[in-house]
């Protein structure tokens, strides 16, 4: 048995078109589907983040008068309502010493970790530079998405400014007051809902991926077929002309290249047995005049004969003549 037999498949025309094609559109939807999961997931996140840092403004602004008063009561309020929202993890509310204040949400006992009060970094970012800061962080197996927004209000004496204005008349008219942080929030939310999506996604791109892989396979084979279907016809034809078969011709189909080459087939076909035709026309011709020539030959040879036959009877009437003179 030939070691080469069971690849002889690969070797046609058609499994070359169909592998080189196969590896095209598989290379071009992973490249594609990885681009889009990539951008789809950058814009969830994104999304993600702001939604947090909304939170997280919105939180501090409420928290403002609050945290001036140091009312536990009412932070332990304006936290209620977003420690609701499954994605918040934590939520914590600093003084202006860095104090906590009040706490919300999941602390002890799980990734999150307990409530910490604020480094150094982050107390000298928050309280001296007034800027918010956003980052992401890993607890054990889980991700979080950390904000931390200062509390920023007017310079006030008393906590009634908050409501009223400020009572002192030392401003001059149209100067307002300059702003310093009073506290902070830091809240931590949980990054396992954009990681499900994200599986999600991936999940469904895998689906669609096999499925269009599956549909361009048959695609691809059913046009492989098509394309190398009339050659196949051309390489049977040009067997049977090859056996002497030269009244075959090919259908034409179609007007593409290989419809072209059947015509070019067909001409040359056809020229082919034209040229046969007549060259068997002047064989027989020439054996027409072969035969002729050879009934002139008989002919002419039969009348030499006789001839010479004649010639030889005269020759021995004239020697019995010239004995009988003799005599």
């Amino acid at each position: 048995m030939n070691w080469r037999q069971p690849f002889n498949g690969f070797s046609t025309f058609r499994a070359r078109v169909f592998w080189s094609v196969i590896p095209i559109v598989l290379s071009l939807s992973i490249i594609y589907g990885l681009l889009d999961l990539r951008e789809r997931q950058g814009l969830v996140e994104e999304e993600f983040m702001k939604r947090g840092e909304v939170m997280g403004a919105n939180l501090a602004d409420s928290s403002k008068l609050a945290v001036f008063a140091e009312n536990g009561v009412l932070l332990e309020s304006s936290i209620r309502g977003m420690v609701g929202d499954p994605d918040v993890a934590s939520v914590l509310i600093y003084g202006d010493r860095g104090q906590i204040l009040a706490t919300g949400g999941k602390h002890s006992g799980d990734s999150a970790g307990p409530p910490e009060p604020l480094d150094a970094s982050d107390n000298a970012r928050v309280f001296r530079e007034g800027k918010p800061l956003t980052r992401t962080l890993a607890l054990g197996r889980e991700r979080f998405a950390e904000f931390l927004v200062p509390i920023v209000s007017e310079e006030v004496g008393l906590a009634d400014e908050l409501l009223v204005g400020p009572l002192s008349t030392s401003l001059e008219p149209g100067q307002k007051p300059s702003p310093r942080v009073i506290g902070a929030v830091k809240l931590r939310m949980s990054l396992q809902s954009v990681e499900d999506y994200g599986a999600a996604l991936l999940r469904l791109w895998v689906s669609v991926t096999a499925l269009f892989l599956v549909f361009s396979t048959v695609v691809i084979y059913h046009l492989s077929r098509r394309i190398t279907l009339p050659i196949k016809h051309l390489t049977v034809q040009a067997r049977k002309i090859a056996e002497g078969f030269l009244d075959q011709r090919i259908s034409v189909q179609s007007r593409d290249e290989v419809g072209q080459l059947a015509v070019t087939f067909n001409d040359m076909a056809a020229a082919l047995q034209t040229n046969i035709d007549e060259k068997q026309s002047v064989l027989a011709e020439l054996q027409d005049l072969n035969r002729n020539l050879e009934e002139r030959i008989r002919d002419r040879t039969a009348e030499i004969e006789k001839r010479t036959d004649e010639l030889q009877q005269s020759l021995e009437e004239v020697r019995a003549l010239g004995a009988v003179s003799q005599a």
